[in-house]
């Protein structure tokens, strides 16, 4: 029960990857189509146009087409290839090799840097980190570790190396004797850990002030990652169903324009 309980209690992070698949899925069948069947449909077109504007979608389903067929279509291959082995290696490494908390990696710091900078990202990386740190600032006190100490075990911590600086400087600041509520806040790691070891607010409710913390992040990070997920796949599901409905329209659209122009070549 107890392994059951803490497995409820993992954090799931909202996972990029699952998305940017189904677009590359949809992406490569529209590739197919516009390198197999696409330019036979627009040679059949072309001879039937004789002068006549064919509807808009179809002619930049057809201009992608050339583009992809005699421009520079191998470029794009090209680089989608190099990407797709970069991004392969890549992910490979990371997922072989773990992350060092203590000296982390340059790719881990880029990684980081950029998921800190970023606008939504950076509230998941935060609020992630901070549901750590309290846990086990909590843990550390409960068991009988002096401030110092509970701030340096969560230097240990697999968390974002730019909230990683802001835990180092509160320690230098803590250990140099300044107050340690004070010394949060200017280290950037927000007013609500300040708080809670505000001796002049919170006297000797230290523990309890972290414990509530703890489950206020934890709960409020699930709470964003459902949310996220539910507005996320909607959002690609119409993205998928917006190209697959712009491909069908450009097909079958020459269709009706070839019954159009038929009907005038029939007299009463």
């Amino acid at each position: 029960m107890v392994a059951r309980a803490d497995e409820k209690k993992k954090l799931r992070p909202v996972h990029p990857l699952y998305p940017v698949i189904l677009i590359t899925f949809v992406f490569f069948i529209v590739w197919g189509l516009t390198k197999s069947v696409v330019p036979n449909l627009s040679a059949v077109l072309t001879e039937l146009e004789e002068g006549t504007k064919l509807p808009g979608p179809t002619r930049f389903l057809m201009w992608i087409t050339s583009f992809i067929h005699y421009g520079y279509g191998w470029l794009v291959w090209l680089v989608l290839g190099l990407a797709a082995l970069v991004a392969t290696a890549v992910s490979i490494r990371i997922k072989f090799r773990p992350r060092r908390p203590e000296k982390p990696y340059l790719i881990s710091r880029i990684g980081d840097f950029v998921k800190w900078h970023l606008p939504i990202v950076h509230w998941f990386e935060r609020n992630y980190s901070l549901v750590q740190v309290t846990e086990l600032l909590r843990l550390s006190l409960n068991a009988g570790c002096t401030v110092n100490g509970a701030i340096a075990n969560t230097l240990n911590l697999d968390v974002n190396s730019c909230f990683r600086k802001g835990l180092r400087r509160w320690l230098t600041k803590v250990e140099a004797g300044e107050n340690i509520a004070d010394a949060a806040k200017e280290s950037g790691l927000g007013s609500t850990l300040a708080w809670a070891f505000d001796q002049r607010v919170n006297p000797g409710s230290t523990l309890t002030v972290l414990e509530m913390l703890e489950s206020f992040y934890r709960t409020n990070y699930s709470y964003r990652v459902n949310l996220a997920r539910f507005i996320m796949w909607p959002c690609v599901t119409v993205i998928m169903g917006l190209v697959v409905g712009f491909v069908v329209y450009a097909f079958f659209s020459p269709l009706i324009w070839i019954i159009n122009e038929m009907t005038n070549l029939v007299y009463p």
